[in-house]
């Protein structure tokens, strides 16, 4: 199955499902396992870093997840109601995640160097976000957030001018991303 940009009509369908509290099969695809049929029960839309969302709690395990709507190849709204947790607060769980990325939350620190301090300064990257002002014009971040491969990206994405502190298991990943991309660019 190629993925391909979300469908207008699936959001639709799914936006008509979340307006009459109905249950959805949705149809998963991936480039890497066999496609998923699941009902799952919709609880919001929400685009992260302008690609759509849907938010569902799946029956079977009672989690709140996620699925990118380019991932989904059919809705099809059930005749089957549900009641939809009233403690549910889209922002609160926005807030949990790197962009759309989440999971388990950590504390995490990073360290910007001057050069690419203001990042910290003039972006949210998350609700707990606290900017400490270092000497020579760098900055510490520090927050409480989930989605650390795509975060240990973003360090990495600063060429050295920014640094992972803690956790060690978000250093490890900033390493390992780092020594692969000096691997593959090695003079020969």
């Amino acid at each position: 199955q190629v993925l391909v940009q979300a469908r207008e009509d699936l959001i639709e369908r799914t936006v008509e499902s979340l307006l009459g509290a109905r249950r959805v099969i949705i149809h998963l695809y991936n480039s890497t396992s066999p496609a998923q049929r699941r009902v799952v029960e919709p609880y919001a839309t929400w685009s992260a870093n302008g690609r759509p969302y849907l938010i569902a709690r799946c029956p079977e395990n009672g989690e709140l997840r996620h699925f990118h709507f380019a991932r989904i190849g059919d809705v099809q709204v059930l005749d089957e109601a549900f009641d939809r947790d009233a403690s549910f607060r889209l922002d609160e769980y926005v807030a949990r995640g790197f962009g759309a990325y989440h999971g388990p939350a950590h504390d995490v620190s990073i360290e910007l160097a001057s050069e690419v301090a203001h990042v910290a300064r003039e972006n949210q990257l998350g609700a707990s976000q606290e900017v400490e002002a270092l000497a020579g014009g760098r900055a510490l971040l520090r927050l409480r957030t989930a989605g650390l491969p795509p975060l240990a990206a973003w360090i990495a994405g600063f060429g050295g001018k920014a640094r992972a502190v803690e956790p060690a298991e978000l250093v490890e990943m900033v390493r390992v991303i780092g020594e692969g991309a000096a691997g593959v660019h090695a003079l020969r």
